[in-house]
């Protein structure tokens, strides 16, 4: 657990800087980090562009909509 914390914590450093809004949540059930985009092959392109390669048991899940804080 502490390493999915670890890498979630260096994700959102490495990518809080970004034109894109970002959810993420660790599901601990897969083992990994989740990353939640609504466009991953534009977000990939996005960490492309900026050099950015994300820590390994990191997956991008899509999804239709991003949470908002209320």
């Amino acid at each position: 657990m502490a390493e999915l914390v670890d890498a979630q914590n260096a994700t959102m450093r490495a990518i809080r800087d970004l034109p894109i809004t970002i959810n993420s949540g660790i599901n601990v059930k897969e083992n990994r980090v989740e990353l939640w985009v609504t466009d991953p092959v534009g977000f990939q392109r996005i960490l492309r562009d900026a050099g950015i390669r994300l820590p390994d048991h990191v997956e991008l899940v899509k999804v239709g909509v991003q949470a908002k804080p209320s």
